[in-house]
């Protein structure tokens, strides 16, 4: 093992004859060594609670957790499925087995306990990590759950199109699934993809706080079912998931895989799919309301219209009633000032007769008086 360091270390020396390792052959080096450390590995005990894993049915072993009692540390187990068999979620137990140390494909060592015996100390054991669950789930419930059918529709119902951050893991195939189920979707809905490693806490909950400041309506979690699906159940995770401005949809694991994390969540759909399919059926409702909504609209606005039409031909046939009226009262007036016109002139005329009489009447008199005043005259002077 030393002599692979100083040659490692000798990379930093001037030599352009030394070898160009790729990472795939680092890796085995390093994996060869590792393994011939266990030639002369002993057997070891270990002390925890037992955390069940999704596991396949045809391995003829099973993997699974054994948690610490005061910590969040955690080391894996391969054990015979008999052995596993007769443990449940929560058992604290004591195991023999040896400890096998191996490099995965990204550079990670992994420890594992080949587990040997298993001796059951306690049917079911609180752990510290079980109580902060329990306390997030009621922190949860007391600060609301938030309605992201809600958010999502008012959106759509103003003809404004929501923002859906997606969530996925790094190299993750799980959108080939959702991409199925989520073509209507994209009609309405602006979907930004981002990817982070589930299988750490500390870069996804990096990752969820970056999301989360950049003011999107709904952030979507979307992982498959499988091993290491209990990760999202990491308290850290948890406990920036339940502080998230964001309202969150869990689209993770498979229905049977029971997490916290689903729990925690605003909206919980069963699968990817599942979430397209919502998506889906979401955007497609909101249309139909909004169909619904804007044929009461003219329903409304014609009763309306049709209201003012009879409420001004009501008002035009009593004006024209009104105004035959008052000019049936003009003609009359008219015809009674014509008929006191006509009386006044035969008046007039009557008058004039009469004074045209009278003026004869008078001439004569005049006529009639100076006769006779010659005559006395004439008389008078003889």
């Amino acid at each position: 093992m030393s002599n692979l360091f100083n040659a490692t270390l000798m990379s930093d020396q001037p030599n352009n004859n030394f070898p160009t390792y790729k990472p795939s052959e680092l890796i085995a080096i390093f994996s060869a060594a590792l393994g011939r450390q266990n030639e002369f590995a002993k057997l070891v005990n270990l002390r925890g609670i037992y955390q069940q894993r999704q596991n396949n049915p045809n391995w003829s072993y099973a993997y699974a957790g054994l948690h610490d009692e005061s910590s969040q540390d955690e080391i894996t187990l391969r054990i015979a499925k008999d052995l596993h068999e007769t443990l449940i979620d929560g058992n604290l137990i004591t195991v023999t087995g040896i400890l096998e140390r191996k490099i995965d494909p990204r550079g990670s060592v992994q420890i594992t306990l080949n587990v040997t015996r298993v001796e059951k100390l306690q049917e079911q054991a609180v752990s510290l990590a079980d109580q902060k669950k329990a306390e997030l789930r009621r922190h949860k419930s007391q600060t609301g759950f938030r309605n992201v059918d809600g958010v999502l529709e008012k959106r759509l119902l103003a003809d404004e199109r929501p923002r859906v951050a997606l969530l996925l893991a790094n190299n993750s195939i799980t959108m080939s699934d959702f991409e199925a189920g989520i073509q209507a979707a994209k009609a309405a809905i602006d979907f930004t993809e981002f990817r982070s490693d589930f299988f750490k806490a500390a870069p996804l909950c990096q990752r969820l706080c970056e999301i989360d400041s950049q003011g999107f309506d709904v952030i979507a979690v979307v992982r498959g079912g499988g091993i290491g699906i209990e990760r999202l159940d990491n308290l850290d995770v948890l406990e920036t998931l339940s502080h998230l401005n964001t309202p969150v949809i869990s689209a993770v694991g498979h229905p049977e895989e029971r997490l916290t994390f689903k729990e925690i969540a605003d909206k919980e759909v069963a699968t990817p799919t599942a979430l397209g399919q919502y998506l889906n059926e979401l955007v497609e409702r909101v249309a139909d309301m909004k169909a619904k909504s804007k044929a009461l609209l003219v329903q409304q606005v014609s009763k309306q219209y049709a209201d003012q039409i009879a409420s001004l031909e009501k008002r035009l046939t009593k004006q024209e009633k009104d105004f035959k009226e008052e000019r049936a009262g003009y003609v009359e007036r008219e015809k009674r000032n014509v008929e006191e016109m006509a009386n006044m002139k035969n008046k007039v005329a009557w008058m004039a007769n009469k004074l045209n009489e009278r003026k004869r009447i008078i001439t004569l008199l005049a006529v009639g008086l100076v006769a006779v005043v010659g005559i006395m005259i004439w008389i008078a002077l003889r």
